[in-house]
């Protein structure tokens, strides 16, 4: 992989995941900062990133690494922009149980 190659990869997994600095996307990664500058340093997309934001988000690889095909293979049944709603029903619990309204 070349450097522009990375750089272009590299945006599309802050796009995607909504990050905008290494910090927020190590975390979000559950991974050390570091990590981050190791990839960029070798000019390499780890795999377990890829699984990550496939898993996670429903994200295409080929699209991260190329920018080719869709961008989703498919979509989580949650979205990360409602996350106290996911962590809730994967409790098992209902928001109104849980926000003392019900």
């Amino acid at each position: 992989m070349e450097r522009h190659e990375f750089d272009a990869a590299y945006a599309r997994i802050c796009e995607v995941c909504g990050m905008k600095t290494q910090t927020e996307l190590s975390a979000y990664l559950g991974i050390r900062q570091s990590s981050i500058s190791d990839a960029k340093r070798r000019v390499a997309v780890p795999a377990a990133w890829l699984l990550t934001l496939l898993t996670r988000e429903g994200v295409n690889p080929t699209w991260i690494l190329t920018g080719g095909g869709s961008k989703f293979l498919f979509r989580p049944r949650c979205l990360r922009a409602r996350p106290r709603c996911c962590w809730l029903v994967w409790q098992g619990r209902s928001w109104s149980s849980a926000s003392g309204r019900g």
